[in-house]
């Protein structure tokens, strides 16, 4: 019997996926989940719909990504913390902090699981950090960790 699926079922396929099951498996497990409908032709042309309207979707989300790419390309952010004498940070630089920096200065709105910097920065000094944007879009923005003064 052919399905198509409502939600994503691991093994199986992704949300409006076309899927050739088992009757039993269909009837006594997908169908009473509500994680597929039967493959009629409604159903196929909503598939269609939904796969379109997905990838006009991703399509406007990556325009974004690269227009904010563009904005944050080889820039220079700038994070003061407190640190000892040999340029060694009390405390650490998070994704967080980065994140927050960026969004004062430069204005652009980055989730911090988007930043990659692998461990904590912990020194003084500048630092590359990959962003990752979407999928495929990423830039890197150049992190300035400078010493506070007078603390």
């Amino acid at each position: 019997m052919q399905v198509v699926l409502r939600a994503d079922v691991k093994g199986l396929g992704r949300k409006g996926d076309l899927a050739e099951v088992s009757d039993g498996y269909a009837r006594n497990y997908l169908f009473p989940r509500r994680l597929a409908e039967e493959a009629t032709m409604g159903a196929l042309k909503k598939m269609e719909e939904v796969h379109r309207a997905e990838a006009l979707r991703q399509q406007r989300e990556e325009q974004a990504a690269r227009a904010q790419a563009d904005r944050l390309r080889d820039q220079v952010v700038t994070i003061r913390m407190k640190a000892g004498d040999q340029g060694r940070l009390f405390g650490a630089v998070t994704a967080a902090d980065i994140a927050a920096a960026i969004k004062k200065t430069l204005g652009v709105q980055v989730d911090r699981r988007r930043l990659e910097i692998g461990d904590p920065i912990k020194h003084l000094g500048e630092v590359a950090v990959e962003v990752r944007l979407a999928a495929d879009v990423r830039t890197s923005v150049r992190v300035l960790v400078e010493a506070e003064k007078g603390g």
